[in-house]
């Protein structure tokens, strides 16, 4: 008897772990930036209600009619340390993580949905509304992606290579962010080494990497259906051990510069590298994670060793999730498809990462805008019923203009190097632009008039 209660013991304590504090459990699942924001927001109206000399505990404790005014004063005053407003989203912030702070001290009202806080929403409104009209809200400070350019200069100058701790770490975060469209924050730093494994394609014999994702921002784990459909694969590309551009090549040398310990699945996936002293030909790396603040500062020490462009400062670790879904979208995937790489939530959020590059802005007012030149360019008299303006060597490059157009016709697409137009005009591997604004328009024929007589009187 005393046997079999001992073994039931031995099982309970194998099958249910100790639960210390349930409070403590609950807050550790929290996303730290999450609390982070929240803790600060509501930390700065702390201090608005101490300067209106506001008596209370906690805001939890203030009656629901009186928070509904000071949230109101709060939005319509509120401005960062230096005296300059804050943008609209940031405002916008500040109401989510008060409401979160109140919902986790179980407050009885919601300052989102509820008609008791209306005042404090149409606050925040009209203040929103006035800071745009002052031009606030356009986000100049926003992530952007990289130009293709940039991308090339990054391996160029061995900020993206191989050959170093440092730029083989810059190669293997890159890679992730590109090819699995992993976010910048939280999920690079929750990585583990057993996320990603290498596989061998049974049909082509090619070699890819695999990520598996654990919680991200839009899965926390709280559905267990919503998961990812698909798992994200990179696939090798040369086979080259040296070739920094193939994903596989830098996995496994990463692989192998790691301490041998540290290749097992719960390691960490980054790691802090060595000291130029401690660093051997076979261990680049400590067995411990890399610091938060270099992981997640990493594009900017990038674009700053590359010496890229003067825009630089608008080069975030988010840039390269933005540079994943900006050359799908310009190589035409659909957003759904693109929603099952990044792990996008909702499909609509790929639109918010539309953007135009500078050589497409330039294409555009190229095609909008008309030199002095080409408007003095003009063909002045042509009859509707001559012959076709076009000989028959263009007549394949011509396109159909009306009354009104700009047409203008490259030389160098005909088929013969030299081309003559009606009335012996001729010109060779030039650009004309006709203006056919003079020719006289169709004439219509009119429709013939009958009169008919009335004999009925």
């Amino acid at each position: 008897m005393r046997t079999m209660r001992h073994t039931k013991k031995k099982i309970a304590a194998t099958r249910f772990a100790d639960v210390v504090s349930v409070d403590d459990f609950i807050n550790a699942q929290t996303r730290k930036n999450t609390e982070k924001c929240t803790l600060r927001d509501v930390k700065l109206f702390e201090e608005y209600l101490l300067s209106r000399k506001v008596v209370f505990i906690d805001i939890s404790d203030i009656d629901p009619k009186e928070l509904n005014t000071y949230l109101a004063e709060f939005f319509i005053s509120a401005r960062r340390a230096d005296g300059t407003d804050y943008e609209p989203s940031t405002l916008r912030a500040q109401l989510s993580s008060i409401d979160r702070y109140l919902r986790q001290k179980h407050y009885e009202h919601s300052l989102i949905l509820d008609k008791a806080f209306q005042t404090a929403r149409n606050a925040l409104s009209a203040k929103q509304k006035s800071l745009k009209k002052a031009g606030k809200g356009n986000r100049p400070n926003a992530a952007r992606g990289l130009q293709q350019e940039e991308i090339t200069a990054l391996y160029n100058k061995d900020v993206l290579s191989l050959n170093t701790p440092r730029t083989l770490i810059n190669t293997l975060w890159w890679n992730n962010t590109l090819y699995f469209g992993m976010r910048s924050g939280q999920e690079h730093r929750d990585m583990r080494w057993g996320d990603v494994t290498l596989h061998t394609d049974p049909s082509t014999q090619k070699q890819y990497v695999e990520y598996n994702e654990r919680q991200t921002k839009t899965r926390s784990g709280i559905d267990p259906n919503n998961i990812r459909k698909v798992s994200p694969k990179a696939y090798s590309t040369s086979g080259d051990p040296h070739d920094a551009r193939d994903p596989c090549s830098a996995f496994k040398k990463y692989q192998m510069m790691r301490p041998k310990s540290m290749n097992v699945d719960g390691a960490p996936f980054y790691l802090s590298i060595r000291t130029a002293t401690q660093i051997t030909s076979a261990d680049w790396y400590k067995s411990q994670p890399l610091g938060m603040n270099t992981l997640s500062t990493i594009m900017k020490s990038m674009s700053r060793e590359a010496a890229l462009s003067e825009e630089s400062k608008k080069l975030t670790n988010h840039s390269a999730r933005k540079t994943t879904v900006r050359r799908l979208k310009s190589a035409k995937f659909e957003n759904t498809d693109i929603q099952q790489l990044t792990g996008h939530k909702n499909v609509q959020s790929i639109e918010h990462y539309d953007e135009l590059s500078p050589a497409r802005q330039k294409s555009m007012f190229n095609a909008l805008h008309i030199s002095a030149g080409n408007s003095k360019a003009s063909v002045t008299t042509v009859s509707p019923s001559s012959t076709s303006l076009v000989s028959p060597q263009m007549a394949t490059s011509a396109h159909t203009c009306t009354s009104g157009q700009y047409h203008q016709f490259n030389a160098s697409q005909s088929s013969t190097s030299k081309t003559v137009f009606p009335g012996n005009f001729s010109f060779t591997s030039s650009t004309v632009n006709f203006n056919f604004s003079t020719l006289s328009p169709t004439q219509k024929c009119k429709r013939p008039r009958v009169i008919y007589s009335d004999d009925s009187d």
